[in-house]
């Protein structure tokens, strides 16, 4: 039951490893672009089926991170 759960994608994440800040750039309402921040893990792992993520990050032009989605993570889990 709980494997078909993840199958429609309600997958139940469990967030490890190192933590980074990423920053990004939101429309304001006022004053144009408002730049953003926030500290995220860089992987994430199913618990009920396993299947484990990474985040991709790319450089913004200012030396700051940024996220721009997931790949599949194929180390060996420790």
């Amino acid at each position: 039951m709980l494997k078909l759960l993840c199958k429609i994608g309600l997958h139940k994440w469990e967030n490890y490893g190192n933590q980074v800040q990423i920053f990004w750039k939101e429309p304001g309402v006022i004053w144009g672009l408002e730049t953003r921040c926030s500290v995220v893990y860089e992987k994430r792992k199913c618990l009920r089926c396993g299947v484990r993520f990474k985040r991709k990050f790319a450089p913004n032009p200012d030396g700051t991170l940024s996220c721009i989605g997931w790949e599949t993570d194929k180390e060996p889990e420790k």
